[in-house]
């Protein structure tokens, strides 16, 4: 299997031996970050701050959670501990269950799940 995101807004997936397309899936963009698979699904965040959960192994790929950062996001996303990492242009976000190390297989701001921004230094003082 290939993924490539397409046009910007555009997430394919295809077969990497012939190249026959699988499913595409209109996302809404534009994306400067590359999508990221952890746990059997990808990781999309676009430039600002929606973060959509994709499992591409449904049989036309399926969004199956979305979470709105809401801030500016240009940088791919890291996986560190569990979690999944976002810088934003203000924040940091850390995203990962609470309980346990694996990386939640259900969206972002599910039961069980964390979302905590953290300063990062370059905030002015309130």
């Amino acid at each position: 299997m290939s993924l490539c995101p397409h046009d910007r807004r555009m997430l394919a997936s295809s077969d990497a031996a012939d190249g026959t397309r699988r499913w595409q899936l209109r996302m809404k963009g534009p994306f400067s970050a590359t999508p990221l698979a952890a746990g059997g699904l990808l990781y999309c965040v676009n430039e600002k701050g929606l973060l959509r959960v994709v499992d591409p192994a449904k049989p036309e790929g399926e969004v199956v959670g979305e979470y709105d950062l809401g801030q500016t996001v240009i940088g791919t996303p890291s996986i560190a501990a569990g979690s999944l990492f976002v810088r934003s242009d203000r924040k940091l976000w850390r995203i990962g269950p609470r309980c346990s190390s694996q990386i939640s297989t259900s969206h972002p701001n599910s039961c069980g799940a964390t979302v905590d921004s953290g300063q990062t230094g370059n905030e002015e003082p309130a």
